[in-house]
C-alpha cells in the first residue's frame, strides 16, 4: 500500500511516497508545499488481498449450496484529518471508500483501491511548517452465506457475517524550513540556540591561503527544528574566471565530495545536527593552483525527493608556483620630475619632497592573470543571507590588489657617498603606503643620495624588494674665465690670425656634485648684430676612474677633482675649432662655451674676440733710468736700467712688453723677462758691454719687431795715470824694464816709449826698472796715434840703461797732455 503527495504544479521531485508496510502510527516529515491558489494533491493506491480459510459444506450442513457463500472484502476508506493551524480547527475530509465492493459486494480477490484527494488545504488555510494531516485507512472484511430453509420446500436466505477492521494510521507533518545555524536562530523560524563554542563557526578552514595541496574544513551548530539534519555533504570546488568576476566551475577537477550520514542518530539529536563538530580533509590536486570553495549541505529528513537543505561556503586560494616579479623593462621605478642621465636619476629641484613611483612595476602573475583576488559571483539562490562567505581573508569580495600584489610598504637611505654605503633596506624602518592604487610614497629629502626601495606583498606573503638611487644636485657646473692663449698667455679676447683653426680657447669648468656631462662651444660670427654660426663644437669630457689615473694622464693634473657619484674629471681644457672658416682683420666674433652636469643643469659664458692681423708698430729705447737728457754709456755700477717708448697699435692696443739683457741684440724668441710698464733693470753678472732688447705685444699677442739701446760699458777698475808728456823734459836715453808688466822699453831723451825690435835677456838685465812704465807718454806714429813706434836704431845690448831722473830745461809752468 502506497501514497504519493505532490504540490500542484511542481516536479516529480517533490513528492512523497511513503509505503505503508511499516509500523502503526508512523510520523513522516514532508515539504510538498502547493503553489499559490493551488491545491495538495494526494494520490493513493492500495492492493489488499484477504483469502478465508473455509471448508467445503458437509452432510451436516446440506442447507448451505455449495455456492451458497460470499466472503471477502466488504469495505475499505481513507479518512484524512488537517491539523495545527493556529485559527482553524483540524479539518476532518472522508471517508472515501472504494464503492466496488459492500456486504452483498464482497471481494475475495487481489483489490487495489486508488483515489485522489484535491481539497487541501481548505481554502484560507495555508500550509505551514509543523501542521500535520493524519490518515487513517480501515479495510474490512465479511460476506454472507445462503442458507436453504428445508422445511420451507428449499427456500434461500441470506445471513451476513460478522467481518473484521485493519486500520492503518499515520501522521505527515509538513516541514517546509532549510536547516539552519544556531547562530542565525534568531533569523529563522528555528530557535535551538548554540550550546558548545564548536557551535559558533558555521564552517571553518583550517586556512584561507596555502602551499600546502591539502586543506582541512570543520562546521557544527546546524539545526532544524523538524525532520532534522539526515546528512551533511562536503565539497571542494575549483573557481575560474568570467570576465572581472569569479565563478564556481561545476566541470573542474576536484577532489571527491565527502558525505556524513546521520541516518541512524536519534531524532533529537538529528534536530540538533548531530550535536557534535564535523571534520573532513581534502587533498587538492597538486599542481593546480586556483580558488577553491569548499561547499557545506545540511538536509533535513524529509520523505521528498527533493529535501529541504541549506548550503555555506568558505574560499581559499591553493598556490605553490606564483610569486611577486619585477617588470623594470616596461614599467621602470620613477622619481617625479627626475631625469635620467648616464646612468643616474638626478632631482634638481630640492625645495619639494621626493615623490618615489613605482606604477605596474609589481606583479603576480598567476593571481593577475586567473582572477584569483577578483569578487567572487555571490549565488543567492544557494548561499541564502548569513550563509554566504561575506566576510574574511578571501570572500565573495574582492581582495584590494594591484596587478596581485595586495600591500606595498617603501623605505629611503641617505648618504654622501653615491648611495654605495645603502646596501639592504633596514628591516625595522617599512613605511606602509597609506594608498595601495596610488603605488607611490612620498618622503622629505635629506643628504646628497637616496636609495628607495619598495617591498611588494602578495596574499601569499611572497614578497618581492626593489629599489631605486636618486640623487640629488641643484647647482650648475662652475664655469671658469674662458679665454684665448697665444705664446703662453691665456685669458685673450684677441684673435691673431684670419684662421679660425689657429684660435686657441682655454677654459676650466668642474662639477663636484654631478661632473661635467656635455661641453659644447661656438663661435658666432656678430657683425651685423645677428648671430651667424660658423661653427659648433663638442668636447669630450675628462674623466677617470681615480684621482690617481687623472693626475697621472692628465695635461694639468692640478685641476684634477672627484665626485662621490660619477667618478673623477679634470676641469681644465684647451682646444682649437676644427674648421677651415676664415674671418677678416679688424671684426668681432662671438665665443659661447656652455657646460652641463650629470643632472643636466647647464650654464654658459659668451666673450667677444676681436681679430687684429697687424703687428704693433716699433717704438726707441733708451739706456738710463727714465727723465735722464743723455744716455748712459758708460758706469762702474752693475744695475742696468733702460726706458723705452713709442710703441703702439691702433687695433687692440699694447697689452705687454717681453725684453732681456745681453752682450748682444736679442732676438724675439730670447725674450723671456716680461712687463706692462715702460722701464726695466737688471743686475749684470759683470763688467763688460750690455744693451737691452724690447719687443711689444698687442692684445693678440703678436710681437713688434725687437727694438735694442745702443748699450752701456760697465768696468769696475779705478782711475789711473798713464802716458804722461810733459814739454820740455829731458832724461838719458836707454833700456826700461817694467817691474810689473816685465814689458821691455827704449826710452827716448824727451820721456818717450818705444817698442824695442828685439828683446833678450842681457838687455833686460842692464835695464832701469821702473814699478809703472804706463806713466811715460808712449811714443806714436804720427800716421795712427794709436800705433806704438818701435826702436830700431841698434840692437838692445849696445843701448845702455835709461836715466832714472827728469829734467825740465825751461823756467816756464808745466803743461802737459795725459
Amino acid at each position: 500500500m502506497t501514497i504519493r503527495l505532490s504540490a500542484t504544479g511542481n516536479s516529480s521531485k517533490n513528492e512523497a511516497i511513503v509505503d505503508f508496510h511499516r509500523q502503526q502510527n508512523t510520523i513522516d516529515y514532508i515539504n510538498a508545499k502547493p503553489a499559490p491558489n493551488k491545491k495538495l494533491e494526494l494520490e493513493w493506491a492500495v492492493t489488499s488481498r484477504f483469502k478465508p480459510d473455509i471448508s467445503s459444506p458437509g452432510v451436516r450442513h446440506h442447507f448451505i449450496p455449495t455456492d451458497g457463500y460470499q466472503i471477502g472484502l466488504v469495505r475499505e476508506y481513507f479518512v484524512f484529518t488537517l491539523s495545527g493551524h493556529a485559527t482553524y480547527p483540524a479539518n476532518s475530509i472522508g471517508p472515501f471508500d472504494d464503492h466496488r465492493v459492500s456486504e452483498t459486494n464482497p471481494k475475495l480477490a487481489e483489490l487495489t483501491f486508488s483515489g485522489q484527494l484535491t481539497q487541501l488545504p481548505p481554502t484560507g488555510w495555508e500550509l505551514q511548517s509543523g501542521q500535520t494531516l493524519r490518515y487513517s485507512y480501515t479495510a474490512k472484511n465479511g460476506g454472507f452465506v445462503t442458507v436453504a430453509n428445508l422445511d420451507a420446500n428449499g427456500a434461500r436466505s441470506r445471513r451476513f457475517l460478522t467481518g473484521q477492521e485493519f486500520s492503518q494510521v499515520g501522521t505527515f507533518v509538513f516541514d517546509f524550513n532549510e536547516p539552519y545555524h544556531c547562530t542565525l536562530a534568531g533569523q529563522t523560524e528555528g530557535h535551538r540556540s548554540c550550546r558548545h563554542d564548536f557551535d559558533q563557526e558555521m564552517l571553518q578552514l583550517s586556512v584561507s591561503f596555502t602551499r600546502q595541496n591539502e586543506v582541512t574544513a570543520r562546521f557544527g551548530g546546524w539545526r532544524d527544528d523538524h525532520a532534522g539534519i539526515v546528512s551533511y555533504e562536503a565539497q571542494v570546488m575549483p573557481m575560474y574566471r568570467l570576465g572581472d568576476r569569479l565563478n564556481e566551475n561545476h566541470h573542474g577537477a576536484a577532489p571527491p565530495h565527502q558525505s556524513i550520514l546521520l541516518t541512524g542518530e536519534a531524532e533529537e539529536t538529528r534536530r540538533d545536527g548531530g550535536d557534535r563538530q564535523f571534520s573532513v580533509r581534502f587533498e587538492l590536486p597538486p599542481a593546480t593552483p586556483a580558488v577553491y570553495s569548499i561547499i557545506v549541505t545540511a538536509r533535513d529528513a524529509v520523505r521528498n525527493a527533493m529535501k529541504n537543505l541549506r548550503r555555506t561556503r568558505r574560499f581559499f586560494i591553493f598556490d605553490n608556483a606564483s610569486f611577486v616579479s619585477k617588470r623594470d623593462s616596461i614599467y621602470p621605478l620613477s622619481v617625479d620630475n627626475s631625469i635620467s642621465n648616464d646612468g643616474h636619476w638626478w632631482l634638481q629641484n630640492l625645495d619639494e619632497n621626493v615623490v618615489f613611483r613605482w606604477t605596474d612595476n609589481f606583479i603576480n602573475e598567476i593571481h593577475d592573470t586567473g582572477g584569483f583576488l577578483l569578487p567572487i559571483i555571490r549565488l543567492p539562490e544557494l548561499y541564502n543571507e548569513g550563509y554566504e562567505h561575506n566576510a574574511g581573508p578571501r570572500s565573495v569580495n574582492a581582495i584590494d590588489n594591484v596587478h596581485g600584489v595586495v600591500h606595498f610598504a617603501a623605505q629611503f637611505g641617505v648618504d654622501a657617498d653615491g648611495g654605495r654605503s645603502l646596501q639592504s633596506p633596514d628591516a625595522s624602518r617599512w613605511l606602509p603606503t597609506a594608498d595601495l592604487h596610488a603605488q607611490m610614497q612620498s618622503f622629505r629629502r635629506d643628504g646628497e643620495s637616496a636609495k628607495l626601495w619598495v617591498r611588494a606583498d602578495d596574499v601569499m606573503n611572497s614578497s618581492q624588494v626593489n629599489s631605486f638611487v636618486l640623487h640629488f644636485d641643484s647647482s650648475p657646473a662652475q664655469l671658469g674665465q674662458v679665454g684665448l692663449v697665444n705664446r703662453g698667455v691665456d685669458g685673450l679676447v684677441v684673435h691673431h690670425s684670419r684662421s679660425l683653426h689657429e684660435l686657441r680657447v682655454q677654459w676650466t669648468s668642474s662639477d663636484v656634485h654631478s661632473g661635467l656631462y656635455t661641453v659644447q662651444w661656438e663661435i658666432i660670427d656678430n657683425y651685423t648684430d645677428s648671430g651667424v654660426l660658423m661653427h659648433s663644437q663638442h668636447e669630450r669630457r675628462q674623466r677617470f676612474e681615480s684621482a690617481e689615473s687623472c693626475r697621472k694622464t692628465s695635461y694639468r693634473p692640478e685641476y684634477c677633482y672627484c665626485t662621490a657619484i660619477t667618478g673623477c674629471f679634470n676641469a681644465f681644457y684647451a682646444a682649437s675649432p676644427n674648421t677651415e672658416a676664415t674671418t677678416e682683420h679688424n671684426h668681432d666674433l662671438l665665443l659661447k662655451l656652455t657646460v652641463t652636469n650629470s643632472a643636466l643643469l647647464t650654464s654658459s659664458s659668451t666673450i667677444k674676440i676681436s681679430i687684429d692681423l697687424s703687428a704693433p708698430h716699433p717704438g726707441h729705447v733708451f739706456d738710463g733710468a727714465p727723465g735722464s737728457e743723455e744716455e748712459v754709456d758708460f758706469q762702474s755700477g752693475r744695475l742696468l736700467r733702460a726706458h723705452w717708448s713709442g710703441f703702439f697699435d691702433p687695433e687692440s692696443g699694447i697689452r705687454m712688453y717681453r725684453y732681456g739683457f745681453g752682450a748682444n741684440c736679442l732676438s724675439e724668441s730670447q725674450l723671456h723677462l716680461e712687463t706692462t710698464g715702460l722701464e726695466a733693470s737688471w743686475e749684470a753678472p759683470g763688467p763688460g758691454s750690455y744693451m737691452i732688447a724690447v719687443a711689444a705685444y698687442n692684445n693678440a699677442m703678436e710681437p713688434s719687431a725687437v727694438v735694442c739701446s745702443d748699450g752701456v760699458l760697465i768696468t769696475d777698475h779705478r782711475p789711473s795715470i798713464a802716458q804722461i808728456s810733459i814739454g820740455s823734459l829731458k832724461v838719458r836715453p836707454g833700456l826700461l824694464l817694467d817691474a810689473g808688466s816685465q814689458d821691455l822699453w827704449y826710452l827716448t831723451e824727451t820721456g818717450r816709449r818705444r817698442k824695442l825690435h828685439n828683446d833678450n835677456a842681457n838687455c833686460r838685465a842692464r835695464a832701469t826698472k821702473m814699478e809703472n812704465t804706463n806713466l811715460l807718454a808712449l811714443d806714436l806714429s804720427k800716421f795712427n796715434e794709436s800705433v806704438i813706434q818701435k826702436f830700431e836704431d841698434a840692437d838692445c845690448e849696445d843701448i845702455g840703461p835709461a836715466g832714472e831722473v827728469f829734467y825740465l830745461v825751461t823756467d816756464s809752468a808745466v803743461s802737459g797732455k795725459i
